[in-house]
This record gives C-alpha cells, sequence and structure tokens, in this order.
C-alpha cells in the first residue's frame, strides 16, 4: 500500500497522525511527508505501521 492509502484509512478510522508517529517510532514529520507521497519509510517503520492499523481492525496488506 502507498501512503497515500495508509492515509485514507487513518484518516477514516480518526487517529491522529501524533498518535501513530509516536508508537511505530518516527517523527510526526516523517510520518506526514510520507503520507503524503513527498519520502520513503523504513521497512520495518512500515511494517509497524501496517501492523498497528490491523491491530485496530484493519485490513491492510503487508
Amino acid at each position: 500500500m502507498t501512503g497515500k492509502q495508509l492515509k485514507q484509512i487513518i484518516q477514516q478510522q480518526g487517529i491522529s497522525q501524533k498518535y501513530i508517529s509516536k508508537e511505530i517510532c518516527l517523527s510526526y514529520t516523517s510520518l506526514n511527508s510520507y503520507l503524503n507521497g513527498h519520502t520513503h519509510i523504513s521497512k520495518s517503520k512500515y511494517y509497524r505501521l501496517c501492523a498497528l492499523l490491523q491491530q485496530m481492525g484493519e485490513d491492510v496488506l503487508l
């Protein structure tokens, strides 16, 4: 999934980007840049983000 697709899921769930950035140990600025398609994040951060969304009931492909 792309950052923009994940951003849509996050918005639909009403989860704050600050909360997510804290949970996956990534700065808010880096997360926001990734979700807006401006940069990439490491695979480990991507997997942590997907795992977090799955814990919240989202069907996210790893």
